[in-house]
């Protein structure tokens, strides 16, 4: 129809007519809670922790599972002086945009774009403030280190967003078997911090409590998240929020992604901005303001605990 073929061939004016009339193609403009996501927490069973987001049409599932690692403090020290600070705390993420989510994708290696949204993710979590790593110490001489898994199942925009959102949950309901360490593994008998659901543990003289009694290593601080909004900038005029793939593919449009933490006993501030394209100052400062409360909404919406 006479749409299709406006949007076909001008595909920037059709967005800006539309919204003059106060419409967008986005499935997240339907309402403000399309724009803060759905999550659905606890949904894979062989994971410690684990959650699908839906954000629109782009899908992300996350699955953490964690193993027990022996430290010694020369290692420990180069280790940390030659790697990612999230790889440092003991969190090792990955994020997967395989085939089945979009024809963009083949398969083989990981693309760019995949890559490059693991380091985005990394980089957020690592400098929210977030994490709390003393929750991974299992004695004096071992630590946890969480694999941290997303896979996007549907792309449509706004990956960043969708892809914290299920990190962020996957990481608040980790749920994992308390260990003992052995008093030859030089402690004494018990541990009362976190544990650890890993074959792994008995390589290092970890071994799981005997009772089967499970623990929740509080590993992002209670009531916090580390969120992305992203936003489409046209013209430094018009602000599009949580934009789809064809917004975001808008002609001459600049992409804005505002990344949040927060929450808890934790004030919710601005980690830092990425942009692709140009904005007006103004118009960055908008998106980090309306970021801010959109990280206040999925606090108290999809990730509230």
């Amino acid at each position: 129809d006479d749409a299709a073929d406006w949007n076909l061939a001008a595909p920037a004016e059709f967005a800006k007519a539309l919204l003059a009339n106060r419409l967008r193609l986005a499935a997240t403009a339907a309402s403000p809670s399309s724009r803060v996501g759905h999550v659905t927490p606890s949904c894979l069973g062989g994971a410690a922790g684990s959650a699908i987001s839906v954000l629109g049409n782009t899908k992300f599932a996350c699955g953490v599972s964690a193993s027990v690692v022996e430290l010694s403090a020369a290692g420990t020290a180069a280790a940390a002086a030659g790697c990612h600070p999230l790889l440092a705390a003991g969190v090792v993420l990955n994020a997967d945009l395989p085939p089945v989510c979009s024809r963009a994708f083949r398969p083989g290696p990981p693309s760019d774009l995949a890559q490059a949204l693991t380091v985005q993710m990394s980089d957020a979590l690592a400098q929210s403030g977030c994490l709390d790593a003393a929750q991974l110490t299992v004695g004096p001489r071992h630590r946890l280190q969480l694999h941290v898994d997303a896979v996007c199942l549907s792309a449509d925009g706004s990956l960043p967003d969708a892809c914290l959102l299920a990190v962020s949950a996957a990481l608040a309901n980790l749920c994992l078997p308390r260990l003992v360490v052995p008093a030859d593994a030089g402690h004494d008998d018990s541990n009362s911090g976190p544990s650890v659901r890993s074959t792994a543990a008995a390589d290092v003289g970890v071994r799981r409590c005997p009772s089967g009694e499970q623990f929740r290593p509080a590993v992002l601080r209670p009531g916090s998240a580390v969120i992305c909004t992203s936003f489409v900038a046209i013209d430094n005029d018009q602000l599009l929020s949580v934009p789809d793939g064809r917004e975001e593919a808008l002609p001459g449009a600049a992409i804005v992604r505002v990344f949040t933490a927060g929450g808890g006993d934790l004030a919710v501030r601005v980690v830092s901005v990425q942009m692709v394209g140009e904005a007006a100052s103004e118009l960055v400062g908008r998106c980090c303001r309306e970021a801010v409360e959109r990280h206040a909404a999925c606090l108290a919406g999809p990730l509230a605990r």
